[in-house]
């Protein structure tokens, strides 16, 4: 299932731990999101 986040562009690049990292094409921002389980 996809996150409203990948269905919007944004990639996972890095999973740690409890938190995942995005990217988006063409954007300088990285977004670090808890990966908690009302999040999920």
């Amino acid at each position: 299932m996809q996150s409203r986040f990948e269905q919007s562009g944004w990639s996972r690049v890095r999973e740690r731990g409890n938190h995942v990292m995005l990217t988006k094409p063409g954007s300088l921002v990285v977004l670090t999101v808890p990966l908690h389980g009302e999040l999920v």
